[in-house]
């Protein structure tokens, strides 16, 4: 009788492994679901797939949201440091994105006529990656960042692309300093 309720239960765990199957049709499925949520969820950033690409090589990315009077901002917080050997110290907290490089000589060029074009505080950061951020200007307080895009704006975005600028947060921690 044991092994007959054992025997059963081996027939029946056969059959339901057997139903189990895995097909192209389930595969496609699963697919589609997993790129209609990434879809969803890529789509309250604001970043373009480029953009986006670029952050994401960065495994501590992500976006958080902050409030400025009537302003809603999309801030990516990368983990960075200064390119011109300074200390990340000196780096402020928020910056404002105006494009991104993969080759230095390029961030080193659009930096330079961001400067012309009446950016004094132009500077550029790289992450690990490493990846080229051309930054118009900063702040530690969030508040000014609206002032810093408007300028870029008004300046005609020099060397922006779809999803800049964009706004990047130090992830570095720094103790609070008193003011």
């Amino acid at each position: 009788m044991k092994q007959l309720k054992v025997l059963a239960i081996a027939a029946a765990a056969l059959v339901g492994l057997a139903s189990c199957k895995t097909t192209e049709a389930n595969y496609r499925a699963a697919y589609e679901a997993t790129k209609s949520a990434q879809a969803a969820a890529d789509a309250d950033d604001g970043l373009d797939d480029n953009t986006r690409r670029l952050l994401a090589k960065n495994s501590n990315y992500r976006v958080a949201t902050y409030v400025v009077g009537s302003d809603t901002l999309a801030v990516s917080v990368l983990f960075v440091k200064l390119d011109d050997g300074q200390a990340v110290d000196q780096l402020p907290q928020f910056s404002v994105v105006a494009n991104a490089f993969s080759q230095v000589f390029n961030a080193r060029a659009l930096c330079s006529r961001l400067k012309e074009a009446g950016f004094e505080n132009a500077y550029i950061f790289h992450t690990a990656t490493p990846d080229y951020y051309v930054a118009a200007g900063g702040s530690d307080d969030i508040s000014d960042i609206p002032a810093i895009m408007q300028a870029l704006a008004k300046a005609g975005n020099p060397g922006s692309r779809a999803g800049f600028p964009a706004i990047i947060r130090n992830g570095f921690y720094r103790p609070q300093t008193s003011r």
